[in-house]
């Protein structure tokens, strides 16, 4: 399908209009290249969209298709300031429901959901994954509009059963790339401590730890995915900090840490059936671990109970009278990557290893229980 007849959107019926974005997105489903789309007609074709984006009386159906034929445009990388003004990202932001928390005090402890259809929002969210990856004007753009600051107040709302997966992922996925790449880092000591999101986040890992507990399998990937995002943004807010021992640590950053620290142990505990799911996570739980002090991770450990003394591998899980099961998934773990031998090994085993032993060089009960397993 030619790009011109997205130029038709202005002025025809709505009707009309979803039949061409409708035809636009099944043609182009698998295209992430437009060598013939120049700047000119990449712009004209986007404000045809917005024409129609932007209509307050457009139906769910026909945002939804705008949001598509956007998404499907913004995979090309050229020509990215057609897509990246400020009049389109602030529509898509709104459209996305974004605008709306940003606009709410970041000291309420609840906010307003928005009242707009779910599958709208995830078509804008993705929009914006793509312009955000592609185009360093539209990081810059969403590190200063209220992008950040929306994204982290929507946190507030994850636990109420009826916001989709879906918003929860790509809103993760969004503060994910704000927080990561390079023209965005000033955004991470923000998110930290100006909108509280460090400990937003671990309210969300909580949360989701506290329904799978409801659950007899256990995490199901959906959350797993969930939890892994979360955990590489924690990665990015920590990745920075100066390392400090709880002596040298605010009150404030020895209270995170603790129950940061705490929390990985109960990923670490949890019952996963995908396997692949379980490597991912407890990659990202390592990764998490380097960056925080190692005098913290006396959280990983937990005194024997009753419960334990009865399970019949005690041998395996204690030491010293406390329960190590946390470090024994992470030797498990390194065990299993060491037989991963078709994968880049130094890539594989680093991380675990450098944890491992920041574990041991800082907790006695872990340095004797790992020497005697290994």
């Amino acid at each position: 399908m030619e790009f011109g007849e997205l130029k038709k959107l202005d002025g025809c019926s709505e009707t009309d209009a979803v039949a061409i974005l409708e035809k636009f997105v099944s043609a182009n489903s698998q295209s992430f290249t437009f060598p013939n789309l120049d700047f000119k007609l990449k712009k004209e074709c986007v404000e045809a969209i917005l024409t129609w984006l932007k209509n307050p009386k457009a139906a769910s159906k026909t945002s939804i298709a705008c949001l598509q034929a956007f998404r499907i445009i913004s995979r090309d990388k050229s020509n990215m300031q057609a897509l990246t003004n400020e009049n389109t990202l602030m529509t898509l932001s709104k459209v996305a429901g974004i605008q709306h928390y940003a606009t709410q005090d970041v000291d309420d402890v609840a906010v307003d959901i928005v009242p707009t259809d779910q599958s709208v929002i995830v078509e804008a969210q993705k929009c914006l994954c793509n312009v955000i990856f592609n185009s360093i004007e539209a990081q810059r753009f969403c590190c200063k509009s209220g992008c950040v600051d929306g994204v982290v107040q929507r946190l507030k709302t994850y636990g109420d059963p009826e916001v989709q997966f879906d918003v929860k992922f790509f809103d993760m996925r969004i503060l994910f790339l704000l927080t990561a790449l390079p023209s965005c880092v000033e955004t991470r000591p923000r998110v930290r401590y100006e909108l509280h999101g460090f400990t937003y986040l671990m309210e969300v890992l909580d949360l989701t730890l506290r329904d799978a507990e409801s659950q007899t399998s256990g995490l199901t990937d959906q959350q797993v995915e969930l939890c892994a995002e979360i955990l590489k943004i924690l990665f990015n807010l920590t990745i920075s900090m100066e390392k400090k021992s709880v002596d040298e640590s605010s009150e404030e950053e020895e209270a995170h840490f603790m129950r940061l620290v705490s929390i990985l142990h109960d990923l670490l505990m949890s019952t996963i059936t995908s396997k692949d799911k379980q490597d991912d996570l407890q990659s990202h739980i390592v990764n998490l671990l380097i960056n925080i002090p190692a005098d913290f991770y006396e959280e990983l450990l937990a005194p024997m109970v009753e419960e334990d003394e009865r399970a019949g591998d005690r041998q395996e899980i204690e030491f010293d009278g406390k329960n190590m099961e946390a470090i024994w998934v992470i030797l498990q773990f390194l065990d299993h990557r060491l037989g991963m031998t078709n994968k880049n090994m130094k890539e594989n085993l680093a991380p675990i290893l450098h944890c491992l032993c920041e574990a041991c060089r800082h907790n006695h009960a872990i340095r004797k229980f790992c020497r005697q397993k290994v």
